[in-house]
């Protein structure tokens, strides 16, 4: 059991960086240009969601 629960803190470690990326982009209003498009700002307000979920089901896991 050992092993999942690393896996899961694992995993939450790296969505709390994706999501503290999204939510500066949102708060600080960063343009986002990859390939040359630019991405529009409700991308990373579903990032934020989405990853802010995935965080905290992995901490949620790594208690278990």
């Amino acid at each position: 059991m050992i092993g999942k629960k690393a896996f899961a803190l694992s995993a939450a470690i790296v969505f709390s960086f994706a999501f503290s990326l999204h939510l500066l982009r949102v708060i600080y209003n960063w343009e986002l240009i990859i390939g040359g498009v630019s991405l529009p700002m409700w991308v990373s307000w579903v990032g934020v969601i989405i990853t802010g979920f995935l965080l905290m089901q992995g901490f949620k896991f790594s208690k278990k």
